[in-house]
């Protein structure tokens, strides 16, 4: 089957998303398909090659950060898109499309099933949902005819947790299918031993309002000021973002900058290094799609800290495979981190736990198939209710 996977953001460029674009693009490049990726370049680095058996096309947008896209360029990349699409032979044409992000790709698939009648699945990844991040509301009130559009004239609706179906199914309307994201258990895998000594927290992420990790780092100062052995607390953040040179100003604040170590985005193979040297995970993040990292960190054979947010609820059981705290308790995140700096034998235990769910839970082969089963599909509801307002 000649598949084709749109998403503005791809390895190395963009976060979440971009990591299970290409993971499933390998994946069915293993099932024998013919995978063609359609996604952004950075600064330069635009045009046509093979990565891992997979054909990526990069468009130029203008684009030079790793970590985000202005709104600029996310225009540059839909209408840019647009014409490639638009100008693409029959016989070049794929048999199936998988379009992540309603906003700014929603255009696209709209191409893809309404002109081309290519089979187009709509993934939903957090952002491009409306309710998701409060602060693009306004931009989605404006969008909504051209998202309600794209949502109702494809194959199917995917978002990859139940929370964040819900979540769209409540603002679209329509039925969402929930496909989880996978992990890499292989790359991603426990130290043989922990190392002896000190506590490592570890953070990876965008540096975000909605990743809260100004918390984290809030919480730290307090254990090392009320706590025993508060001082051998560590914290190593991967990532990069708007908020980072206020993030490194509030650690010199909080007197804690000895105990931060900032990597901002490193490779693949370094990442793995860093869970398998880290003795937990912590995500406060106010609400997630389902978290790459996570799952990540699951493999690593990491016990979770995470808030009950969205998405982080779908994945952390509470006293099984993490401790989960409410989102807005500061105290019950202060003593999760202290009981598990204080229970060796009991992060141990939960990191086992969560190194078990992710092996059996979480599979980009399950994903792909589980994508490639919605294409066999021949009745799919998708239907935005009359009332939505949509575009003829």
């Amino acid at each position: 089957m000649r598949l084709l996977l749109v998403n503005y953001e791809y390895p190395p460029v963009g976060g979440g998303a971009a990591t299970a674009t290409r993971a499933m693009a390998r994946c069915f490049v293993r099932m024998g398909h013919s995978v063609t990726v359609l996604t952004t370049g950075l600064d330069v680095d635009a045009g046509e090659r093979s990565e891992d058996g997979v054909r990526v096309i990069r468009l130029e947008t203008g684009r030079s950060r790793t970590d985000r896209a202005s709104m600029r360029e996310m225009l540059a990349f839909a209408g840019r898109g647009l014409v490639r699409l638009l100008r693409t032979r029959q016989d070049e044409r794929p048999e199936g499309a998988i379009v992540f992000f309603s906003v700014p790709c929603g255009p696209l698939a709209s191409v893809l099933e309404v002109r081309h009648r290519v089979p187009t699945i709509v993934s939903l990844r957090g952002g491009d949902v409306p309710g998701f991040l409060p602060e693009l509301d306004r931009m989605h009130a404006i969008l909504a005819p051209i998202r309600r559009h794209c949502l109702r004239h494809a194959r199917a609706v995917v978002a990859n947790s139940p929370s964040l179906a819900a979540l769209a199914q409540g603002a679209d309307g329509g039925t969402v299918h929930t496909i989880p994201n996978g992990v890499d258990t292989d790359a991603f895998h426990p130290a043989p031993r922990r190392a002896e000594g000190g506590f490592e927290l570890l953070f990876v992420g965008r540096l975000t309002e909605q990743k809260r990790l100004a918390l984290v780092m809030e919480t730290l100062g307090r254990l090392r000021r009320e706590t025993a052995g508060g001082e051998e607390l560590r914290l190593s953040v991967v990532g990069d973002g708007p908020l980072r040179e206020p993030l490194h100003a509030a650690a010199e604040r909080l007197g804690i900058a000895r105990q931060v170590v900032w990597h901002g985005w490193v490779s693949r193979d370094r990442l793995g290094e860093l869970y398998r040297a880290a003795d937990c995970y912590v995500q406060a993040s106010n609400i997630e799609g389902m978290s790459n990292t996570v799952l990540e960190a699951m493999a690593s054979g990491l016990p979770v800290i995470a808030s009950d947010g969205p998405g982080n609820r779908d994945v952390v059981v509470d006293g099984r495979n993490g401790l989960v705290f409410a989102v807005d308790d500061r105290e019950a995140l202060f003593q999760a981190i202290r009981r598990l700096h204080g229970d060796r034998e009991l992060a141990a235990m939960l990191g086992r736990a969560a190194r078990s769910d992710a092996m059996s839970k979480y599979s980009w082969d399950a994903s792909a198939r589980a994508y490639l089963a919605l294409f066999d599909r021949s009745e799919i509801s998708t239907s935005i209710p009359a009332s939505a307002p949509t575009i003829a």
